[in-house]
């Protein structure tokens, strides 16, 4: 699965306020139990620090800060930035936030880490590129590779509601909502 989305910010946002992700209207149709979703949370937390895993809630979530977690990301200002429909989008941060990121990896170290991902902002001159890939998912198929366990059905675990891929800031208010339907 490969995304990208390209925009402008309304408003300044700090990079630790903003996350990409799956959230869902209604509790899950098999949830894990609160006792190990709370697990789950702080054993990936601990590799993953700006990852919030809600699985149990009546409205759960699987988030990641946003600037941290695409694999490329392009800041450029209106008119410069990146063709969109291209298979690659080339990272371009560095005139930006500056020579410690000088690559993708460094980039996402810093910047999935709210901590530090704090320091930076999100301004509202700029064009944003956030390019991800996802080779887990499967939304045509409605799986999940997981290691070790392979091929998972997520449409029966997350029942009759669609899957998202959302971008959201603190506090809520929705900066894209893109929903995959299912059959099932």
């Amino acid at each position: 699965m490969q995304t990208v989305v390209q925009g402008r910010f309304k408003k300044r946002l700090k990079m630790s306020d903003v996350y990409f992700g799956s959230t869902f209207p209604q509790p899950l149709a098999y949830a894990p139990p609160p006792t190990m979703s709370k697990l789950i949370d702080s054993i990936l937390r601990r590799v993953a620090p700006g990852l919030i895993l809600d699985l149990s809630s009546d409205s759960p979530k699987v988030l990641a800060p946003l600037a941290g977690t695409v694999q490329t990301m392009s800041i450029d200002s209106p008119g410069n930035e990146p063709d969109i429909t291209m298979p690659r989008i080339t990272e371009n941060v560095v005139s930006s936030l500056g020579k410690s990121f000088s690559t993708p990896a460094k980039r996402q170290k810093i910047l999935s880490n709210p901590k530090y991902a704090s320091n930076y902002e999100f301004n509202t001159n700029d064009v944003y590129t956030f390019h991800s890939n996802d080779d887990t998912m499967d939304y045509g198929r409605g799986t999940m590779h997981i290691p070790v366990y392979g091929e998972y059905d997520i449409k029966t675990a997350i029942g009759n509601q669609p899957m998202s891929l959302t971008g959201i800031a603190k506090g809520g208010s929705i900066l894209y909502d893109l929903k995959i339907f299912h059959a099932k």
